[in-house]
């Protein structure tokens, strides 16, 4: 006879069994009689293995702490397996790829930093850049990058900056520029924003 005080998984307290050698040589029998029906040939080695392994402890007397051990194993739960989404989750950009992308665009002016640029600092080509860039900031880069130079003229005309000033320190072409922009997104022209804003 074999006794076994196992902690069972799903029990507050020990469970005491005493299980006799005749019966743990037919459960390990019977675990490699049912599995030459399983299908699965990973499954089947794991079967064939754990019965061996429990008949040959069962050849040595000082094997006890083992058997409990398989049996052990036998009573606790297979984990549930991981679902998969059967398509790839969109995502955007990285974090450190966003603040590396807003940090390129809005550092430099409109003549030097590109699209392009920012898309191989954060190791995308043009195209992923883009579409990851408008699911992170909900703008496509040009729009972000253009209501960022709107808000950056906005603060320094209420600093009392000149308007051409203004265009130039934005990296507009001219004042024009400065001046189509700025009616488009803002709804007024900048000289009558200031003076709403005053």
């Amino acid at each position: 006879m074999i006794e076994s005080n196992l902690q069972m998984p799903d029990a507050a307290s020990n469970a005491h069994q005493v299980l006799s050698r005749d019966a743990l040589e037919r459960f390990a029998r019977d675990l490699a009689a049912r599995n030459e029906a399983v299908d699965d040939s990973e499954q089947r080695w794991i079967a064939l293995r754990f019965a061996s392994a429990l008949l040959s402890a069962l050849e040595h007397p000082g094997e006890q702490a083992f058997i409990e051990q398989m049996l052990v194993t036998l009573r606790t739960p297979a984990p549930k397996p991981v679902e998969i989404p059967s398509r790839p989750v969109k995502s955007g950009l990285a974090h450190w790829q966003e603040l590396r992308a807003k940090a390129l665009l809005s550092g430099r002016d409109s003549n030097e930093a590109t699209i392009a640029d920012a898309a191989s600092a954060c190791r995308l080509s043009r195209s992923h850049f883009s579409k990851a860039f408008k699911q992170t900031t909900g703008r496509s880069p040009q729009c972000w990058l253009q209501e960022y130079k709107i808000e950056k003229a906005k603060a320094l005309l209420l600093d009392g900056m000149a308007i051409a000033d203004v265009a130039d320190a934005c990296g507009f072409a001219d004042q024009s520029h400065l001046t189509r922009l700025f009616t488009r997104i803002a709804g007024l022209p900048p000289a009558r924003w200031r003076r709403n804003r005053s």
